[in-house]
């Protein structure tokens, strides 16, 4: 800590400039002692290296503690190093403990556990926490017990995978943890958006809609590789009705069927994928009503659903990743966040290829995005792209003073387009929808085609 102070003359200095004087000749003992104790055994602060150790006694010189929290099935792996304690049990004033005493925590808590060590904790907590199910639910707990308790209490909700080490083979939650507390350390832990209360259970809503599609899809599937088992082919655009009237007249016309028991077995599994798949098409539908009441109640869901390609379901994921839109500090940091950024890959100036996958994102938000740009490409945007290479190319046909190769090389260009141009355009496509989505969350204005891309609008 490099401090400024005249060496004479003591008497004139401040109160305040003495004690960053001690704390100045505080640290550097403490800064040898780390340097003796790593060098002895580079492993004693649980891997951090000397100059993480240093940054991470002047973090909680102010009596604080960074706590990295990795969240198992039922239970958490907290990991800390407690560099402080108060002079007194009364008193609000701490002192920092020599490197040989600090108390090194890691190891796993019960939830149980975890909730009476927030709630006994009697200093300002600095909690680092992996994103997931239960992240918010911490989250909240953590800072409300701290309002309780007139503390300070702050909790971040991080990536992982953002500040995983790269080549890393093995996973563990003491791993995570030990990266958590590192990234907390050195400032470069990527904190996930907070959800609230309505948001989180929208979120679930929309979670177990989604799971509810897959599992219909997986029904169809299954039934029709029970029918394909008994020679029955059916067409992979039929609905499920002609599936279902394919599958009963092949049960009415097994008149001679050489097992009974077989037959019967064969009738009952029928039965039972045709009334699965009624149960959850009827879920699916009382689900799809409930978020259309929800969509049409919710001011913000009504403007997205002015953006191009957006309906009711992409307008509601829209709106749980856009929470606290000013969190975001502008409509590419909100497009990087979903995961849905173009990626520039190249070296020395050159690009090489254009990729839209990220190893962080919104995997589920993502495809709706794609899926919309992917229905505005086909009804606004490919006929004309086609249209204008085609005449292009027979306007340079009849010009004498053209070359070969330049014709050659605008012929590659129309045919880029049309074999394998369609991808990065889509991938824009979804990039100016989620760009747009920031922008009428943020300004809480309808879609305005006057100030949209063309890439939405259809308009060149």
């Amino acid at each position: 800590m490099a401090i400024n102070i005249p060496t004479h003359n003591l008497v004139q200095l401040s109160a305040e400039d003495l004690k960053l004087l001690k704390e100045a000749k505080e640290f550097k003992e403490i800064d040898a002692e780390i340097d003796e104790i790593l060098d002895k055994n580079p492993n004693h602060f649980l891997g951090l290296n000397k100059e993480q150790v240093k940054a991470l006694y002047r973090k909680q010189a102010n009596g604080s503690l960074v706590c990295a929290v990795d969240t198992a099935k039922d239970n958490q792996y907290v990991m800390y190093i407690r560099t402080t304690q108060r002079k007194s049990s009364k008193s609000d004033e701490f002192v920092i403990l020599r490197p040989k005493n600090a108390r090194i925590v890691s190891g796993y808590m019960t939830t149980n556990e975890f909730t009476r060590f927030i709630r006994n904790a009697t200093i300002d907590l600095n909690v680092y926490i992996e994103a997931c199910s239960a992240s918010n639910y911490f989250a909240s707990y953590i800072e409300e017990q701290g309002r309780l308790r007139g503390k300070a209490h702050k909790c971040n909700i991080c990536i992982v995978t953002s500040i995983r080490e790269k080549g890393l083979t093995t996973k563990t939650d003491e791993r995570d943890a030990f990266d958590l507390l590192k990234a907390a350390i050195t400032n470069q832990a990527r904190f996930a958006n907070r959800k609230s209360d309505y948001q989180r259970q929208l979120s679930s809503l929309v979670t177990a809609k989604n799971q509810a599609t897959r599992h219909k899809v997986q029904t169809i599937n299954s039934f029709r590789a029970l029918l394909l088992e008994q020679g029955v082919s059916i067409n992979k655009d039929a609905s499920f009705k002609t599936i279902k009237k394919n599958a009963l007249n092949f049960l009415h016309g097994q008149t001679c069927y050489k097992d009974e028991n077989s037959y019967n077995l064969l009738r009952r599994n029928i039965e039972l994928h045709i009334k699965r798949y009624e149960d959850i098409d009827q879920s699916l539908k009382e689900y799809e009503s409930e978020l259309k009441r929800i969509c049409i109640s919710n001011p913000e869901c009504l403007l997205l659903q002015t953006i191009p390609g957006v309906g009711i379901n992409l307008a509601i994921s829209l709106f749980i990743a856009g929470n606290n839109i000013d969190n975001f500090h502008n409509a590419k940091h909100f497009a990087s966040y979903i995961g849905i950024s173009p990626l520039v890959v190249g070296s020395g100036g050159v690009n090489t290829s254009l990729e839209a996958k990220h190893k962080v994102r919104n995997k589920e938000l993502a495809g709706k995005l794609y899926i919309a740009a992917l229905s505005i490409y086909a009804t606004k945007l490919k006929s004309k792209l086609l249209c204008q290479n085609k005449t292009s190319i027979n306007l340079v046909k009849k010009a004498e003073e053209i070359t070969d190769e330049q014709l050659n090389a605008l012929s590659k260009r129309a045919l880029s387009i049309r074999e394998k141009g369609a991808k990065p355009i889509v991938c824009s496509i979804a990039h100016h929808i989620a760009k747009t989505a920031y922008a009428v969350l943020k300004y809480k204005k309808p879609y305005d085609e006057s100030k949209a891309s063309a890439y939405l609008t259809g308009k060149f």
